[in-house]
Parts: C-alpha cells; sequence; structure tokens
C-alpha cells in the first residue's frame, strides 16, 4: 500500500549499518522511491588514525553493499561518504541502473586512487543518460572515470566545486558541447581565470553560477565574452560581489565593461541578473550596473541568500 505514495527516500547511516542491513532490505520490498538522499559514515572520530579529508571514519567496504541494487527505481541520488577507496564510490553509484540525476560528496584515502576498470560483469559504468552531475569537491579521478565513459556522457547540467587538475574540470564542460543547459562553479579565483576553463563551447547554456570570493566580476567577464551565440541562450546569471566597495580604477572599468556586455542584443535572452553583495555595497552595485538596473533584471542578495531592495 506504501509504495506507490513514497518518491522521495533519505537515509541517515552512521556506525551500525549491519544491524541495519535487514531494515534497508525491508524497505525496499515495499518502496520504490525515485529520488535517495544516502549519508554513509562513522560517527566515531580517531584523529590519530584517521586524518585525509577532515572527514568521518570510513565505513567498512561490506557494509554499504547492502545497497547495491536494493533500490533499483532511483532515477536522483545524493551521496554522501567516507569510505576507503575510490573503487567503493564508483561500486555504488554505478548500481543503480536507471540513474540521471547525480550529486556526490565522498572522502576517501587518495593513495587508493586507482582507476576501475572492470568487474565480473563488465566495466564499471554510469547508465547511458546521466543530465544533472555534482560533485562536492569534484575530484581529479572522479572527473577522469567520468570521462572515460563511451558512449560520451553529456549532462545538461554541471555543479563542481573545482579541486585541481583544471584539464580535467574543462574537458567535461567542453564535452557537455550543445546539451550542457547549467552550469555552476564554485572555485577560487586563480582557477577561473585559467586558459584551462571556458564555455566556448556551450551554445545552449542558460544558466552560469559561479562562486568565488575575489575577482568575480573579472571572471565574469571572461567567461560571458566566450559564449558563442548572437543571440546567446543564456537566460540567468549569478555571481558573488564581496569586492564592490574596492573603488580602484581598473575595477571601475570592469564593471562598466560587464555592464555593456550584459545589455548588448546578444543577451536579449537574458532575464535575471543576481549578484551577492554586502548590504552597505547594494547601492554601488546598482550604480556600476546602471544599464542592467534599467532593464529590470537585477536582483541582489545578501550572504544568507535573501533578498535585498
Amino acid at each position: 500500500m506504501i509504495r506507490p505514495w513514497v518518491t522521495h527516500l533519505a537515509l541517515d547511516i552512521g556506525e551500525h549499518i549491519p544491524d541495519f542491513a535487514p531494515a534497508v532490505l525491508k524497505l525496499a520490498s515495499y518502496l520504490a522511491p525515485r529520488s535517495l538522499d544516502l549519508y554513509i559514515y562513522n560517527e566515531a572520530e580517531d584523529a590519530e588514525t584517521f586524518d585525509w579529508d577532515l572527514g568521518r571514519l570510513p565505513r567498512a567496504r561490506e557494509d554499504q553493499s547492502v545497497f547495491f541494487g536494493c533500490f533499483p527505481t532511483v532515477v536522483s541520488l545524493d551521496l554522501s561518504i567516507t569510505c576507503q577507496s575510490f573503487l567503493e564510490v564508483i561500486e555504488l553509484v554505478t548500481s543503480f541502473p536507471l540513474l540521471e540525476d547525480l550529486k556526490v560528496s565522498a572522502s576517501w584515502d587518495e593513495n587508493s586512487e586507482v582507476m576501475p576498470s572492470s568487474d565480473a560483469d563488465g566495466p564499471l559504468l554510469l547508465p547511458t543518460r546521466i543530465r544533472s552531475l555534482t560533485l562536492v569537491p569534484s575530484r581529479p579521478s572522479f572527473l577522469q572515470w567520468f570521462l572515460r565513459h563511451r558512449p560520451l556522457q553529456t549532462p545538461s547540467k554541471l555543479d563542481l566545486r573545482l579541486h585541481g587538475d583544471l584539464h580535467s574540470h574543462g574537458q567535461l564542460i567542453r564535452q557537455a558541447g550543445p546539451c550542457l543547459t547549467h552550469l555552476k562553479i564554485n572555485s577560487v579565483s586563480s582557477v577561473l581565470l585559467s586558459e584551462s576553463l571556458t564555455i566556448q563551447e556551450n551554445p545552449s547554456l542558460r544558466s552560469l553560477h559561479i562562486t568565488v570570493w575575489d575577482s568575480a566580476v573579472r571572471i565574469m567577464l571572461r567567461l560571458l565574452s566566450q559564449l558563442p551565440g548572437d543571440p546567446t541562450a543564456l537566460e540567468e546569471v549569478e555571481f558573488q560581489a564581496w569586492e564592490a566597495g574596492n573603488d580602484d580604477v581598473d575595477v571601475d572599468s570592469l564593471w562598466e565593461q560587464l555592464d555593456h556586455l550584459l545589455t548588448r542584443a546578444r543577451f536579449t535572452a537574458l532575464r535575471k541578473v543576481t549578484v551577492s553583495v554586502l548590504r552597505p555595497h547594494c547601492s554601488v552595485v546598482k550604480q556600476r550596473l546602471a544599464r542592467v538596473n534599467s532593464s529590470k533584471i537585477l536582483w541582489l542578495k545578501d550572504q544568507s541568500g535573501n533578498l535585498l531592495d
């Protein structure tokens, strides 16, 4: 009776997975969720024996195997896990045959990052259509494994917290090509200013969200200038401007260039420009993006995400 009504399931697993396993199997016999939030970790921590990634103690490998094939109807998986090896993450995420939306927040011993090749039944690969991929952080080993998929995986949504290996990040964005419609990147400014990262092969991009603590305007100028199409497909832009109070002449020039760029005919599809800003700097941002503001598409938010007048 419950089965048709439960579409989302959240499981937060601490120290006692073996004790919890019978309940998981029982749930699987009753439920067919399409969305699963799965958090697997050890509650106890021992700094003397565990110091990588500031995560929780890893589970024993056999513990998470109880979830393999347990909920075959899942199309959206939000996985947070601390484990011993990269292979364990891959074994788990590839056990969901209908997966379309994947979010992974994982910690593992980087000394174990051996690229998985195959299991007894063939290559360890995701289903053929991953349309949304979120990696927090986006570790090089996971990216390299994802890029090896054939046919190529071309998600329409990417949410990346950059973590080294710019080449793989850039390759992933380029590989998505015209399929990519939404891109979110969280990183440091020096990374986003790198030539390895471009959006010039993503003409269908409708949403661009950049999270960075400084040089945001310079980064937005660089990326938006690359966007192909006349007009472009871009509808939404979001970035942070914590340094908006900076009255440096060069900064003024960058803001003016961005204001001009976003109000050019190429960006006629643009419906929303959201800027996160310190409350005292609201008027400064409105002045610096005067054309955008007069077009009634400028939205300002504070550090908590609340809209500002």
